[in-house]
């Protein structure tokens, strides 16, 4: 079961990387992300 979940979201992430205007925004979360985590373990 798992491995079709890791399936179906690669296919997601790999479709909605195409569209360009989809990806800028996943970019930008992605690296939202990161500086949050590395904010985080600064902090500790």
């Amino acid at each position: 079961m798992a491995s079709l979940v890791v399936t179906y979201l690669h296919g997601t992430l790999e479709w909605s990387l195409r569209i360009t205007p989809i990806a800028q925004v996943q970019w930008i979360v992605f690296g939202f992300i990161a500086a949050l985590a590395a904010s985080l373990n600064d902090s500790a």
